[in-house]
């Protein structure tokens, strides 16, 4: 199983995707996320924040690498073809876990009706 760590955060939103599409090149397929900081502001909830992680644990130090040295040689790059099927592989497994959670609750929702119910009946029978 994969687990995304963090990279590296940005306060602007374009030097977070000029780094993200170098890591890219670099064969190391990430991930952008963008989310606010605290609620210090009056109005609203905080500057915004774009962070870069990446999809493969063993390449985590590598991206690391290249915030300090451009030339930084990847270890395990992947090719673009390889990171396109790795991003599909990923967004099926995705897919196939949040249906699996969804049918588990409402599974236990039905349940939980008919228990409300059956227990409603034999209380007025």
């Amino acid at each position: 199983m994969h687990k995304m760590k963090l990279v590296r955060d940005f306060t602007e939103r374009d030097m977070a995707f000029s780094f993200a599409k170098r890591l890219r090149r670099k064969g190391i397929p990430n991930h952008i996320a963008m989310f606010r900081g605290n609620n210090t502001h009056r109005y609203g909830g905080g500057p915004k924040t774009w962070a870069v992680w990446t999809l493969i644990d063993n390449q985590h130090d590598d991206a690391i690498q290249l915030i300090k040295n451009k030339g930084h040689k990847v270890q395990s790059p992947l090719s673009e073809p390889e990171i396109i099927q790795f991003e599909l592989d990923l967004a099926q497994r995705t897919n196939k876990s949040v249906l699996t959670q969804l049918a588990i609750f409402t599974a236990g929702l039905l349940s939980l009706m008919v228990f409300i119910i059956y227990l409603w009946y034999s209380r007025n029978a």
